[in-house]
């Protein structure tokens, strides 16, 4: 469904939505519908040459993506160890590329005040998703403190 039917239709749609989502994480099993998404392929580089040159963007449901942010921030964020999201901003909720750029920016004008110059370290990441290994992001994750049901989704 299309995200203005949401909003148009909140007052009705709430009760029936929210019933839905106690439902599902009380039986610890997604609707089929849940799980299907719209992949598209967006090129990492200028001239793509092959798939790895790919990153694939899946859109997902709407009530899917509000379960899945619902479990992050009421299980999978505080069972993280707080000073592993310290230096993180894309998976904070105050996150952002903005926000990134100030700290460093603050951190770069602090070191200022008393040197004459700075180095920089900067990393790109952007293919790290391509060499993941789901196997042990999986097995960290059943290491959380996770109600039981949840880890089944």
């Amino acid at each position: 469904m299309p995200y203005w039917f949401f909003r148009y239709a909140a007052a009705e749609l709430t009760p029936v939505i929210t019933h839905l989502i106690r439902l599902t994480l009380s039986n610890g099993t997604l609707p089929k519908a849940w799980k299907r998404a719209v992949i598209t392929p967006v090129p990492k580089v200028t001239s793509p040459q092959n798939l790895s040159d790919l990153r694939p963007i899946s859109v997902t449901p709407i009530l899917s993506c509000l379960v899945e942010k619902l479990i992050a921030r009421k299980y999978l964020t505080p069972a993280l160890p707080k000073k592993l999201l310290e230096d993180q901003y894309a998976y904070r909720p105050t996150g952002s590329t903005t926000a990134a750029v100030v700290d460093i920016t603050h951190h770069i004008n602090l070191v200022l005040e008393t040197n004459t110059y700075v180095r920089c370290i900067l990393i790109d990441y952007s293919k790290a998703f391509d060499i993941i290994n789901h196997e042990i992001l999986l097995a960290k994750f059943r290491t959380l403190t996770i109600p039981q049901l949840i880890k089944q989704l």
